[in-house]
């Protein structure tokens, strides 16, 4: 029997109060994939790890050295 798959596309910040549209955020796929057990798609599992977002199959927790590295990148952007 095939299983149904569905697609969920986060677009963080991008509610609309004035229209009263909410969107989702990338951590809501998240968790809605650990509230049914799944798995992301091979392909995009594979960019995780090789991009060290995930560690086998379970989100990366962020060590103190990948802090200090979000925070200089971040840093530049914002200060040009």
């Amino acid at each position: 029997m095939a299983r149904a798959q569905a697609v969920s596309a986060g677009v963080p910040a991008a509610d609309d109060v004035m229209l009263n549209y909410q969107s989702t955020s990338f951590h809501d796929a998240l968790a809605v994939r650990k509230l049914f057990n799944l798995k992301p798609a091979p392909e995009f599992l594979a960019w995780l790890q090789k991009m060290e977002i995930f560690n086998g199959n379970e989100p990366a927790l962020a060590g103190e050295g990948m802090r200090k590295q979000l925070i200089g990148r971040f840093g530049g952007l914002v200060n040009g």
